[in-house]
């Protein structure tokens, strides 16, 4: 067997960037692309214990988290290792929805149920993206937020969405 790639290294990288075009637009990529993109995320929850992650994509350098911490939800960004993190001001109870929002301009919300319960501000959207894929129920590899990785949700998560723009 004869590897071509190092005397084809012009074709290697067109290929791989066909690729990567092919699978954001298929929708087959893992994680969502964040670069330069305002972020929404969806989801509901039904949690079993006050405490957990309910879905995180990156680690300690830069990414975002929704997670609980005595059963209130909190929405975290971390960008060059710094956090940002917003959370309500009471514990949801049952089942409930959440969705979170970073504004290009850095703006955050966290809302409950529809409602708006908390804003704050992070420095903007990223601008690398985060290392660390997507993950579910837990925070696989180094921690986004303020919690120990993988930290995970006991309860369901159902009907999640990540949304960029």
């Amino acid at each position: 067997m004869q590897e071509l790639a190092a005397h084809e290294a012009v074709r290697v990288q067109k290929m791989g960037l066909a690729w990567e075009t092919w699978a954001e637009n298929s929708m087959v990529k893992p994680s969502p692309r964040l670069v330069n993109k305002a972020l929404t995320i969806a989801c509901e929850v039904m949690p079993e214990a006050g405490d957990g992650v309910i879905l995180a994509q990156g680690g300690d350098q830069r990414g975002y988290a929704l997670h609980l911490k005595d059963g209130k939800p909190i929405f975290s960004v971390r960008q060059t290792g710094r956090l940002y993190a917003i959370a309500a001001p009471t514990a949801s109870i049952g089942k409930f929805s959440l969705e979170a929002q970073l504004e290009k301009d850095g703006a955050m919300s966290l809302a409950v149920n529809g409602t708006i319960v908390a804003r704050g501000k992070a420095p903007g959207v990223f601008t690398i993206q985060p290392q660390d894929e997507l993950s579910i129920g837990e925070d696989i590899l180094s921690a986004v937020g303020n919690y120990k990785a993988p930290h995970p949700l006991k309860g369901k998560v159902d009907n999640v969405r990540v949304l960029t723009e």
